[in-house]
């Protein structure tokens, strides 16, 4: 379990004391900060090494981070304005709790990555919006920027240099959809939390309309991986077009639920049975799934590789990491109405297919469970899905189209017509 870990973020959690700033600091911690300020190292042969390195966003979507930092410093030369850099803390998705992994255990790490990629970015400010409901992370971010301020590691003339970046902390407004970059923004800006069309994008128009990366806390803390080991050493892990390695947030019914380190291109399998221990005493696997809003994967497919390439038939999207493994005694209908509680609550209303679309598809959860299904709530279903995949703003409505096409995948037509309740 443990020790079949790739660790490169959680290599020294065992060494840090998150109070402690001289237990970071005693590991290296700061130094490779101070020496790009102290020496004014060209932002631009920084960013050249993000680059290299291949580093993916680990938010969910994959995007090249070091292209997105680049996209947000041509705009701001462009438009002659300072470009803000906003860290996603937010992580509202069910199954997901690896940003507050690295916030407990080495929170310095996620202020000195930040504070890198702003350098790097050049912006002046850092925001750092979490979810309302980490208030002990929260509490402990705002002890550890204090800390870094109280050193001269964040502020006016870092660490004696010409360099002056503010980290700012936000509490969120509690919402699955603050997640997505744009709402989160207008969260910022005090609006209310709804997504806006695209383009366009927050590089070019984000925070008060300046030039904006969004990254969340996973791959900030890379930045200064990257850094230290070099882009050549860091591709050594993952594959060729996803490098490195991945947090995953297993839970469910494994021996050892938890946050596991592992590096992309690790099979379904592998991360189940090795990692996390394999299945609990007495029970049998069912399925895993792969992210909330992702698919179902049992027998073969379960040596399906995961990581953000997905150019095969045997590719998984990595999504945020969040795995779920389920039994053969485990109510699927009870899943399957969590599930869409959880699209319908969380649907932010703006978009009338998501708002109404979300609602109608927990009623056929309901009635799936009160074996009440019609054939015509069979075809209904499908056309749902083909709405929410083609008519909503933001991606939300394709994350649950997708969930509900796994489960037509895993269960078949049948399933959704015959009696299944006495």
């Amino acid at each position: 379990m443990l020790e079949k870990q790739t660790k490169l973020i959680t290599k020294d959690y065992d060494k840090i004391k998150p109070h402690l700033i001289e237990s970071y600091l005693n590991l290296g911690g700061y130094e490779i900060l101070k020496k790009i300020v102290q020496e004014e190292k060209d932002p631009n042969e920084l960013l050249e090494k993000i680059k290299q390195a291949g580093l993916r966003g680990r938010g969910g979507a994959g995007f090249p981070t070091g292209n997105k930092i680049e996209f947000a410093k041509k705009f701001a030369k462009e438009k002659n304005q300072t470009p803000y850099l906003v860290v996603n803390a937010d992580e509202s998705q069910p199954g997901t709790f690896k940003d507050r992994y690295i916030i407990d255990h080495n929170p310095h790490s996620l202020i000195e990555g930040a504070m890198i990629e702003a350098y790097i970015l050049r912006a002046k400010k850092v925001y750092i919006y979490i979810n309302p409901n980490y208030l002990e992370q929260y509490k402990i971010l705002e002890n550890t920027i204090k800390t870094a301020e109280d050193r001269g590691f964040i502020g006016k003339n870092i660490f004696g240099s010409r360099t002056d970046i503010k980290i700012y902390l936000r509490l969120g407004a509690g919402g699955y959809i603050f997640g997505e970059e744009t709402t989160l923004i207008g969260s910022l800006e005090g609006r209310r939390g709804e997504p806006r069309l695209r383009p366009p994008f927050p590089v070019s128009h984000g925070y008060l309309d300046h030039p904006t990366v969004v990254n969340n806390v996973e791959t900030v803390v890379n930045i200064t991986i990257i850094l230290n080991l070099g882009p050549e050493e860091y591709r050594k892990f993952g594959t060729k077009n996803s490098p490195g390695t991945k947090l995953y947030s297993v839970s469910g019914s494994v021996q050892a639920p938890g946050v596991y380190e592992a590096p992309l291109g690790i099979s379904i399998r592998e991360l189940v049975h090795e990692i996390s221990g394999g299945m609990k005493k007495g029970k049998v696997l069912d399925f895993v799934q792969v992210g909330r809003m992702g698919g179902f994967y049992k027998g073969k497919t379960l040596d399906f590789k995961i990581s953000y390439d997905c150019t095969g038939k045997n590719d998984v999207n990595v999504g945020l990491g969040d795995v779920l493994v389920v039994d053969k005694a485990s109510d699927f209908e009870e899943l399957l109405i969590s599930w869409s509680t959880f699209f319908k609550r969380e649907s932010c209303g703006q978009c009338t297919p998501c708002r109404e679309g979300t609602y109608h598809l927990y009623k056929i959860a309901e009635r799936i469970q009160e074996n009440k299904l019609t054939a015509k709530d069979y075809d209904n279903l499908k056309r749902l899905i083909e709405v929410l995949e083609k008519t909503t703003i933001c991606p939300f409505g394709c994350f649950v189209a997708n969930m509900w096409k796994g489960v037509i995948d895993l269960k078949g037509k049948n399933y959704f017509l015959k009696n299944k309740k006495n």
